[in-house]
């Protein structure tokens, strides 16, 4: 009877580990590409392997006490254990880079470093502002500071007097820059991405055609829900760090986790190209949004999601050019999920990658510096 039980225990933990480490390999192979796996994929990683390699070892462990050596149970215990311990090293080794333990950070001329934050401030009580404020005095202070919703504007001229005189604040849209190098010129648009439930399966068609409004790329746009997905850019004078200016988009994605991830990146897209870039050989390039060097903000998407690159082609994540273990931007105080980013292009390279607890809001922020590519050294 005692060596029923172990069998049956054996065979309800090897079941409970193969559909793990199964969530595991759909997950991580499709990514966001579909919406069922897009939910897979957002199964915290760091709960997930753990379960899967513990619950393999106990399943491996009692086919040794119930089954013969050699025998098809303990040939099948023995796959998912190591199923799961590949897992792991994929884990620890492709997604949180440890092997960067080992080797030399690139550097570069002090002179040559830009140092940036980005954070999501938004907060429904206005006194937590001095919380902001304690937070970004970082060391050394950040050159540029990209806010996703600092929606208490009382607070955001406070931002000047905190920082020193150097700083200049714009703010575009519900998004903000604050830069101690001259604002060349900022804007942004509101993606009216739609909710939810004006979303229909059949209507999944990314490429639908879209005229932008003209009147888009003003301050002040007015969405048609409180959750439509903003672009704002700004191009700063950075001749004097980086030998030439830089244009910087500030990304707030739409956070109902109802929504489809993939086709709304695709549209997303779709519209901002219509706002930027030539219309074809031989005619003018459209007035809107330059085309990014850097690209910060609240996605709403997990880092690795094949959704992130409808966005930012051409573009590299700064964790993967630098960072290193388990980084997690939220919820704030326990974080399991990824889901703000910096994005460079092919002229930037990140130095620094931390995501960063700054004691207010529920997002940690991003705290990074960049330079570019020639002047690096190793």
């Amino acid at each position: 009877m005692l060596r029923g039980l172990v069998a049956f225990v054996q065979a309800v933990a090897w079941v409970v580990a193969a559909v793990l480490l199964l969530i595991f390999v759909a997950g991580h192979a499709l990514t966001d590409r579909f919406l069922l796996t897009q939910y897979l994929f957002w199964i915290p990683s760091i709960l997930l392997v753990p379960a899967c390699v513990v619950t393999s070892a106990v399943a491996c462990g009692l086919a040794r006490l119930c089954a013969a050596k050699g025998s098809r149970r303990r040939r099948l215990a023995g796959l998912v254990l190591w199923g799961s311990v590949l897992g792991a090293l994929y884990l620890f080794l492709a997604d949180w880079r440890l092997y960067r333990v080992l080797t030399a950070r690139a550097s570069a001329p002090p002179e040559r470093i830009l140092h940036l934050i980005h954070w999501n401030m938004s907060s429904p009580r206005p006194e937590v502002w001095p919380l902001f404020l304690s937070a970004i005095h970082t060391d050394p202070l950040p050159d540029i500071l990209l806010l996703t919703d600092p929606i208490w504007s009382a607070d955001l001229a406070q931002l000047p007097r905190s920082l020193g005189p150097a700083y200049q604040i714009v703010r575009p849209g519900p998004l903000a820059f604050a830069s101690r190098f001259p604002i060349l010129e900022t804007g942004g648009v509101s993606l009216d991405l739609p909710m939810r439930d004006a979303i229909a399966p059949a209507r999944l068609d990314a490429s639908a055609p879209f005229t932008p409004n003209p009147d888009d790329l003003i301050p002040g746009n007015r969405p048609s829900h409180p959750d439509p997905g903003f672009v704002e850019f700004a191009r700063i004078d950075t001749t004097a760090v980086l030998g030439r200016p830089i244009v910087v988009w500030i990304v707030d994605l739409p956070s109902d986790p109802r929504l489809p991830r993939f086709y709304l990146t695709q549209l997303a897209a779709r519209r901002l190209a219509s706002l930027m870039g030539p219309t074809g050989r031989g005619e003018p390039p459209r007035a809107g949004l330059p085309p990014p060097d850097l690209i910060a903000g609240d996605f709403n998407i997990p880092r690795g999601s094949a959704s992130l690159s409808a966005l930012t082609r051409g573009m590299t994540h700064a964790f993967d050019q630098v960072g290193c273990g388990y980084v997690a931007s939220w919820p704030r105080d326990w974080p399991i999920y990824h889901i703000d980013h910096v994005f460079l292009g092919p002229w930037l390279r990140a130095l620094e990658y931390r995501v960063v607890n700054g004691g207010a809001s529920d997002h940690r922020m991003q705290v990074f510096s960049v330079t570019a590519d020639g002047a690096m050294r190793q």
